[in-house]
């Protein structure tokens, strides 16, 4: 097998990180280690500092289950953050990609989300570059096609004056016609859904593959279907991902079935839903314990019957959909965005109407009244996840993807 050496570009990475993305970019360069690649990560810790108000410690490079860690330190990083997102001001951060492909004379560029890191991919004199959308900042300062009052933004128009009234700095690079920027010719855009890739078509960003996602194959899968009895979301605690309509449809159909509800995460709606929870009268059967360390998520997915995804956003591929299928557990899930292409009746799941209570209600009814079918609809998630979302079946595509873009 041939071996190629990788330089990963994302703002986060574990530890210091936010959400799916980052995730993946560590299973992905995890994975091409075990199988004898070279994997180098660039990313900048100060990003994740300034959103999260955390102290994040200096740290040397170093190298984590053999993937080398670059850390971008700068004594004016905070600022250079700032010039990067508003003013499109790159140019130190991009010599620092040119000397890591340099030194290590690397094979493979890949961008993922570098957002007030480097805002633009860049291709790269002499390795294959890529660059996967992990959402869609190539057409939205906000990433997620929300405008303010969470209304779908269907084309892009007074961006600046959305980023505004989000509160939110401008982005004066974007003005004109370049508020979804080009990518430049030489980079293979990565979509992981045909719904994404078709959305950043529309404008102007062309998807050169359509590459699902994947998730590490856990040790064990969920247990027996008599001892699931609870309903997750795992995820940010934001209005847009929808979990104050899950508590309202778990709320509406509560004396219909007795499964428990677990919601994990944090974010700004926290508190609101604690305090729904305790205006219901529900607290013995619904519990908000924050965020939780993986292990402890792993736990609580073994005694799962069903993960919720209730997004009211356009999700792309989202990963905790695909842990669950790992594990042999089905989803419900919104019908938005890129979620009905990984959710259907292939993974032993269900779909409803994205915001509607009552439907989610009757998804979780449903799933209470069948749970004796659950071992079923288990295989069936697990069987769908080999096939589809296994790391097995993302490497090979992912290598394909590279040697067709040096032909």
């Amino acid at each position: 097998m041939e071996t190629l050496r990788f330089l990963m570009i994302t703002s986060h990475y574990p530890p210091d990180h936010f959400g799916g993305d980052a995730r993946f970019v560590q299973y992905l360069s995890n994975e091409l280690v075990r199988r004898g690649h070279e994997v180098h990560v660039l990313y900048n810790p100060a990003v994740y500092a300034a959103l999260s108000g955390k102290h994040v410690p200096s740290r040397k490079d170093d190298q984590t289950e053999g993937v080398v860690r670059h850390r971008y330190e700068h004594s004016l990083s905070t600022l250079g953050m700032l010039s990067s997102y508003s003013l499109g001001m790159e140019g130190p951060r991009l010599d620092r990609v040119r000397d890591l492909v340099k030194e290590h004379r690397l094979d493979v560029v890949h961008w993922h989300n570098s957002k007030g890191f480097i805002e633009r991919p860049t291709a790269i004199s002499g390795p294959t570059s890529l660059y996967t959308a992990h959402d869609f900042y190539s057409i939205c300062p906000r990433s997620n096609l929300l405008r303010p009052g969470y209304v779908a933004c269907q084309k892009a128009r007074l961006c600046q004056m959305c980023l505004m009234r989000w509160r939110r700095p401008p982005q004066l690079w974007r003005l004109g016609g370049r508020r979804p920027f080009r990518l430049e010719e030489g980079i293979t855009v990565i979509s992981p859904s045909e719904y994404t890739a078709k959305r950043l078509g529309a404008d102007g960003v062309r998807t050169s593959h359509v590459l699902r996602n994947f998730t590490p194959d856990p040790s064990q899968h969920a247990g027996a279907s008599e001892s699931r009895n609870i309903i997750l979301y795992a995820g940010l605690l934001e209005k847009f991902k929808g979990p104050q309509t899950l508590l309202k449809a778990f709320n509406r159909t509560k004396d219909a079935h007795e499964f428990e509800l677990w919601i994990v995460g944090d974010g700004s709606i926290r508190r609101a839903l604690e305090d729904q929870v305790d205006r219901f009268g529900i607290r013995e059967r619904v519990h908000i314990p924050g965020f939780v360390q993986p292990d402890s998520l792993k736990t609580l997915m073994e005694k799962t019957a069903a993960t919720v995804i209730p997004s009211e956003c356009f999700e792309n591929s989202p990963l905790i959909g695909l842990e669950s299928f790992s594990m042999g557990i089905p989803v419900v899930g919104a019908n938005i965005g890129g979620l009905p292409e990984i959710i259907g009746q292939e993974s032993g799941s269900m779909l409803f109407e994205s915001g509607n209570e009552i439907a989610l209600g009757d998804c979780i009814v449903s799933m209470w009244s069948n749970r004796d079918k659950l071992e079923v609809q288990g295989r069936k998630a697990r069987n769908y996840y080999l096939a589809e979302h296994s790391p097995e079946v993302h490497t090979g595509r992912y290598i394909n993807i590279i040697r067709s873009a040096n032909r």
